[in-house]
C-alpha cells in the first residue's frame, strides 16, 4: 500500500509538472510597460528623422537595408511608398512640421507614377507599381492625399483624389451574391491583368471610400460599403486561404471612419460579429509578441520578435477597433481591453526602435537612428506602421478623454454556465465517488473502518473550503505571475485537455482521494476565471458538485460510475477546446 502511494504521489508530482508546466509556458510573463506623451512624441520624431534622413534626391525612399553590413538592399514597392506618405501626412496632422518636407517630396515623386485614363464619363487615375495599375497602390495614396487635406485643409488635390476615386470604384467586382471585391491590378489599358485579388486591396479600397465619404459627403462614395463588408466578414478567408481568417488593420481604419460619417453607417449583425473576432485577433498577436523575450528557453517557446512593420499592424488594428468600440454602444466594454493591448503594443514599440546610443555601435548611425530592425535589416514600412501605430494612439487617447474617460470593463472569460459546468466536470464526480467507494471497501477489507459503515464526502468538503480559499485569491496570483487572462484561459484550455485525456486513458483507481480532488487542471482553470471575475461561478460549480457526488454516493451503481467517469472526461474534452477558442479570440 505504502509502494502504491509512493507510486501515486510520484505520478500526481509528475502530473502537476506537465500540466502546470504545460500551462506557464502558454502563459508566459508579459513584457509589457507603459508610454507617455512624450516617449511616443520621440519615437514618432525619430521615425519621422529617418525617413527624412534616408529619403533621396527624387523622393523616394531607402527601400530595405542591412544595418550590420550597412548594404543597400535595393527593391521598391509603391504600394508601400504611398502608405508611408499616408503616415507622413498623419504625422503632419498632429502637429508634426518635420513631416511635411519628406512627405512633400514622396508626394511628387509618386504622381510621376500616377497614370490618366479617360472614360465615357470621366478621367480615372491609378498608381503604377511594375507594370500594372495597383488598387491597393491607388487606395493607400488617395488616402494620403485625403489625410493631407484633412491636415491642411486644402482643396489642391481634389481633382486628383476623385479620379483615383472613382478608378478604385470601377475596379470593384460584383459577384452573384451581390457581394464586392477588388482585384489586385489592372493592366495599363485599364483592364484587369487577373482574377487574383491583392492581400488587403479590398479593406484598403474600403477604407479609401470610407473616408471619402466622411469628406465629401453627398457623393455616395459610401454605397457599397456593405457589399464590400460582405465579401471581407464571409467570403474573404475561404476565398483567399486565410482560415479561419486574418487580421485586417486597414479594416478597422475603415470601420472606425464609417462611424463618423455624417450619416453614420448602421453595421449589420455580422459585421459586428466579424469586428469582435477581428478585435480577438488583434489582441492575441500583441499578447503573444509581449511574452517574447528573444533569449534562452523563451526563444524555443515564442521565437524572435516581429518585424517591426508587423507589431506596427498590430497597433493601427487595436487602434482602429477601440475608435469602432468607443462609437458604437454593442462593444462598449471592451475598450479598456483594447487600449490596454495598445498600450502594451506601444511600449513594445519604443523599446524596440532604435535609440540615439543603440545607433553608435552601427557602421551607419544615421541610417539606423530611429528605425525598426530583425536580424539587423529595415525596410521602408517597419517605420511606416510601427509610426502610424503610435500616432493612432493620441486619437484613442482623445476620443477616450472626450467621452468623459470611464471605461466599463467586460471580461474575457466565458459565460458563467459554462465556467460552472467546467468546474463540475473537471472535479468529475462519478470518478470522485467511485474512487471513494474503492477505498472505503478496501479499508472495510483490513479492517480500517467499521463493516456495514457507509463512506463520506468529509474530505471533499474540506477541499473545497481550501480550494475556495484559493481562487478567491486568483487575481493577485495571475498578478504575481504576470499573465493576462485571456492567455491564462488559453492555458487553462490546454490543460483541460491534456487532463480529460488521460482520465479516458488511465482508467485505474486512485489509492487516495488526494488524488482525485487535487486536481492541477481544475486549479489552473480556477485561478484563470476567477482572476476574469467568474469566482463566484467557480464556488457554484464547486456546490453542485457536492450535491451531485452525495446523490452518486447514495443512489447510482459502480457499473454506472465508469460510464458516467468517461462521460464527464469526454463532455470536459469538448468544453476545455470551447475555452482555448474562447481565450484566443478574447480581448
Amino acid at each position: 500500500m505504502i509502494f502504491r502511494h509512493r507510486r501515486a504521489l510520484l505520478i500526481w508530482l509528475i502530473g502537476l509538472l506537465v500540466l502546470g508546466g504545460t500551462a506557464r509556458a502558454i502563459a508566459l510573463p508579459q513584457l509589457c510597460g507603459s508610454t507617455t506623451q512624450n516617449a511616443r512624441d520621440t519615437a514618432v520624431s525619430q521615425a519621422i528623422s529617418w525617413l527624412s534622413v534616408n529619403q533621396n534626391s527624387d523622393g523616394t525612399f531607402l527601400y530595405r537595408y542591412d544595418a550590420e553590413q550597412d548594404t543597400d538592399l535595393g527593391g521598391y514597392n509603391w504600394v508601400r511608398h504611398a502608405g508611408t506618405i499616408l503616415a507622413l501626412e498623419q504625422a503632419r496632422g498632429q502637429g508634426f512640421d518635420t513631416a511635411i518636407a519628406s512627405s512633400e517630396a514622396a508626394i511628387d515623386v509618386a504622381f510621376k507614377h500616377v497614370i490618366r485614363m479617360s472614360t465615357e464619363d470621366a478621367e480615372v487615375a491609378g498608381l503604377i507599381d511594375g507594370v500594372s495599375i495597383s488598387t491597393g497602390g491607388a487606395a493607400l495614396f488617395v488616402l494620403a492625399l485625403m489625410e493631407r487635406r484633412d491636415a491642411t485643409g486644402s482643396a489642391e488635390f481634389d481633382e486628383d483624389i476623385h479620379a483615383m476615386l472613382r478608378f478604385l470604384e470601377s475596379s470593384l467586382k460584383t459577384r452573384d451574391d451581390g457581394s464586392m471585391i477588388v482585384r489586385a491590378d489592372a493592366n495599363l489599358n485599364g483592364e484587369f491583368a487577373s482574377d487574383a485579388v491583392g492581400l488587403f486591396a479590398t479593406s484598403q479600397t474600403l477604407f479609401a471610400l470610407a473616408r471619402a465619404e466622411r469628406l465629401f459627403p453627398g457623393e455616395h462614395w459610401g454605397d457599397h460599403s456593405h457589399q464590400i463588408l460582405e465579401y471581407l466578414t464571409m467570403y474573404k478567408a475561404n476565398e483567399e486561404g486565410f482560415v479561419p481568417d486574418m487580421s485586417d488593420h486597414w479594416a478597422a481604419y475603415a470601420m472606425a471612419e464609417m462611424t463618423q460619417w455624417l450619416t453614420p453607417i448602421v453595421f449589420t449583425d455580422t459585421e459586428l460579429a466579424w469586428a469582435r473576432k477581428q478585435m480577438g485577433m488583434a489582441s492575441i498577436m500583441v499578447r503573444y509578441e509581449s511574452q517574447i523575450s528573444g533569449s534562452g528557453v523563451n526563444q524555443l517557446l515564442r521565437g524572435h520578435t516581429a518585424i517591426g512593420a508587423a507589431a506596427g499592424t498590430h497597433g493601427e488594428a487595436l487602434a482602429g477597433w477601440a475608435r469602432l468600440a468607443l462609437a458604437k454602444d454593442d462593444f462598449a466594454g471592451s475598450v479598456s481591453a483594447l487600449n490596454e493591448r495598445l498600450s502594451c503594443n506601444n511600449s513594445l514599440l519604443i523599446k524596440r526602435q532604435v535609440s540615439q546610443n543603440e545607433s553608435q555601435t552601427y557602421l551607419q548611425p544615421s541610417r539606423v537612428l530611429g528605425a525598426w530592425l530583425s536580424n539587423g535589416v529595415t525596410q521602408v514600412d517597419d517605420q511606416q506602421h510601427a509610426m502610424s501605430a503610435i500616432l493612432q494612439t493620441n486619437i484613442v487617447n482623445d476620443r477616450i478623454a472626450q467621452s468623459g474617460g470611464e471605461l466599463p470593463r467586460r471580461e474575457s472569460v466565458p459565460s458563467s454556465l459554462l465556467v460552472a459546468l467546467l468546474t463540475i466536470l473537471l472535479l468529475n464526480p462519478p470518478r470522485l465517488v467511485r474512487t471513494l467507494r474503492h477505498l472505503h471497501a478496501s479499508q472495510s477489507v483490513h479492517g480500517l473502518v467499521r463493516r456495514g459503515s457507509q463512506p463520506t464526502l468529509g474530505y471533499l468538503y474540506r477541499f473545497t473550503i481550501l480550494f475556495g480559499i484559493i481562487i478567491l485569491n486568483g487575481s493577485r496570483i495571475l498578478g504575481w505571475l504576470d499573465a493576462n487572462v485571456p492567455t491564462a484561459l488559453i492555458a487553462a484550455g490546454v490543460v483541460g485537455v491534456l487532463a480529460a485525456l488521460s482520465t479516458l486513458v488511465y482508467r485505474s483507481t486512485a489509492p487516495s482521494l488526494f488524488f482525485v480532488v487535487a486536481r492541477p487542471e481544475l486549479l489552473i482553470f480556477g485561478l484563470a476565471v476567477s482572476a476574469g471575475g467568474r469566482w463566484w461561478s467557480v464556488i457554484g460549480g464547486l456546490v453542485v458538485a457536492v450535491l451531485w457526488s452525495r446523490y452518486l454516493l447514495k443512489r447510482v451503481s459502480d457499473t454506472s460510475l465508469v460510464w458516467a467517469t468517461r462521460t464527464c472526461a469526454a463532455v470536459s474534452l469538448a468544453l476545455s477546446i470551447m475555452l482555448i477558442v474562447n481565450g484566443v479570440f478574447a480581448i
